[in-house]
């Protein structure tokens, strides 16, 4: 079955043939005239083609022309209208094609706890959160492989390629912190009066010895 090419295609075809009509140096009088003529056809049938025929479905932040024409030719259409008609059918679906990557990758359990330990609160925090565990389980699994018996070279390899995975899992995690605090760094500045003959002490954060340490 012949392709069918739909509008925002003719338009970019007849926007190209209006440009090259313009850009023609036409060798006679009569060619300048056929060219404007020709060129001047395409720019209106761009214009037109331009124009939306049918519905426009605007939902979760996607957009789709349905031309009941093409419903004919390409079936697909409908059913993406009808899924983005129920956005909620989308986020569904994006979940749980998320849970089956992690289920593949052998990290579902991990994914999900690591997604829920850090609050992920939308898709992308999700996704962030199942990579830190698939970079954090990988990682582990090549510092076991290494023993006693491997040769130093081998050895090395593991090493650098679990250090690399570890690093991934430390990238994530301020990847996120930056995503949730646009990457700003916040200083709190407090003023402390002291009045004549007063002490003042200042301390970010004081954590109690054990008694072996006290003065005596």
């Amino acid at each position: 079955m012949q392709r069918f090419e739909n509008r925002a295609e003719k338009a970019i075809r007849a926007k190209q043939k209006a440009l090259r009509c313009a850009e023609t140096r036409p060798e006679n009088l009569t060619q300048e005239v056929g060219n404007e003529a020709e060129g001047e056809r395409a720019q209106t049938e761009a214009e037109e083609m331009m124009k939306p025929v049918g519905q426009i479905v605007l939902e979760a932040g996607e957009a789709l022309h349905v031309d009941p024409r093409e419903l004919a030719y390409n079936p697909t259409f409908e059913r993406l209208r009808n899924t983005l008609e129920q956005p909620n059918m989308i986020s569904v679906k994006a979940s749980e094609e998320r849970m089956e990557a992690a289920l593949k990758a052998g990290v579902l359990e991990i994914a999900v706890d690591a997604a829920e330990s850090a609050r992920a609160s939308n898709s992308i925090e999700k996704m962030l959160a199942h990579q830190m565990a698939a970079a954090h389980q990988l990682g582990m699994k090549l510092v076991t492989r290494m023993n006693d018996q491997m040769a130093p070279a081998d050895a090395g390899r593991l090493t650098n390629a679990a250090a690399r995975m570890m690093l991934a899992f430390q990238s994530g995690v301020l990847t996120l912190h930056k995503i949730r605090t646009g990457g700003k760094q916040v200083v709190v500045v407090q003023h402390v009066d002291v009045s004549s003959g007063g002490q003042a002490l200042v301390a970010g954060s004081m954590n109690a010895g054990d008694k072996g340490s006290k003065e005596r």
